[in-house]
């Protein structure tokens, strides 16, 4: 490797080291930085969140009134309608994905 690729590698640990620094510990991320417009298109038949959310028929304007949608009605939803088992689990996956993007993969 060049020391131009190896300096270029350094920097882009470094940046993804950065990103990570950034991302440790806890932080207030809002569903539609999550459930991205790709995120949705390539996991279920919307594309954009306010469709899923409209589609559902559950009051998702609130923190307070999505958690009082019921789990397993939910669960129903997100299992007709993506390619996921549970909210639990098109949740888990959306994370993971945006954890990448910030990350740089």
């Amino acid at each position: 490797m060049s020391e131009t690729g190896l300096d270029e590698l350094i920097d882009d640990l470094e940046n993804m080291l950065d990103k990570a620094r950034d991302l440790d510990g806890e932080n207030d991320v809002i569903f539609s930085d999550i459930f991205t417009e790709s995120f949705l298109k390539n996991h279920t038949g919307f594309s954009s969140l306010e469709d899923f959310a409209d589609a559902s028929r559950f009051d998702w304007t609130t923190p307070k009134s999505f958690e009082a949608i019921p789990n397993d009605e939910l669960d129903i939803f997100v299992r007709k309608n993506s390619q996921f088992n549970s909210w639990e689990e098109m949740l888990e996956t959306a994370s993971s994905e945006y954890i990448q993007n910030q990350l740089g993969f």
